[in-house]
C-alpha cells in the first residue's frame, strides 16, 4: 500500500509544479514588454530555486515520516 501514496504524492507534485509553471508563463506572457535587470533575476531564479528545494525536501521528509 505504501507505493500508492507515493504514485498520489507524485502526481500532486506534478500537477503543483505544473500549474505553477503554467501561470509563470502567463503572467510572462501579458507583460512582454517588461525588462526586468539582472538583479530581478538573479532574485527570481533564487526563489523558483528555493522553492523547489523546499518542496523536494518536504515530500523526501514526509515521505520517512509515514505520513500523506
Amino acid at each position: 500500500m505504501k507505493w500508492y501514496y507515493k504514485i498520489f504524492q507524485t502526481i500532486i507534485l506534478t500537477v503543483a509544479a505544473g500549474l505553477l509553471g503554467w501561470m509563470i508563463m502567463a503572467n510572462w506572457q501579458i507583460s512582454l514588454q517588461l525588462h526586468l535587470s539582472i538583479n530581478a533575476w538573479m532574485g527570481a531564479i533564487i526563489f523558483v530555486l528555493f522553492i523547489g528545494i523546499t518542496i523536494g525536501f518536504g515530500s523526501w521528509w514526509l515521505s520517512r515520516h509515514q505520513t500523506i
